[in-house]
């Protein structure tokens, strides 16, 4: 019996030694449903701006090669912003639009909160349907404050 306890409080005295092993950093990466982008803007301000919002997104992966599409957003004047997407390497037209706000930065805020709002309505979609209400009021919002400063 003593030789059992000694046994036992030996490996519960040296197991965190050898438990506690620095294995230095652990990257998980979960492709499914990531998107591959190249971001772009025609100012520093806007670039750094537009690269770290799909950065942070979570469904893009920003990339200069192997893209699915080209997100490029142009400072036009003081309080606009015009965005330009194309798809794939050569350039296709996808879609195209203004937005505006107080300034170039608010524009791209916007721009940023309505992607945010129409990803959470398919997100929601998918796997919640019974809350899709809540990002439906979120595009509504965006939308009804556009029109209002028209």
């Amino acid at each position: 019996m003593r030789e059992i306890l000694g046994l036992v409080l030996a490996v519960v005295m040296f197991s965190p030694v050898f438990a506690q092993r620095n294995i230095g950093p652990v990257d998980v990466t979960a492709e499914k449903n990531i998107i591959p982008v190249r971001v772009s803007a025609n100012t520093p301000e806007l670039n750094r701006l537009a690269i770290q919002a799909f950065g942070s997104h979570g469904r893009y992966r920003v990339t200069q090669t192997g893209y699915a599409y080209a997100i490029t957003f142009n400072a036009s004047g003081t309080t606009q912003v015009l965005l330009n997407i194309t798809k794939g390497s050569a350039g296709t037209a996808f879609y195209s639009q203004t937005i505006t706000g107080e300034n170039a930065r608010e524009a791209l805020l916007r721009l940023h909160l309505m992607g945010k709002a129409l990803y959470e309505i398919n997100y929601e979609a998918d796997n919640r349907p019974d809350w899709i209400g809540t990002p439906v009021r979120g595009v509504l919002a965006i939308l009804d404050a556009e029109g209002s400063e028209a």
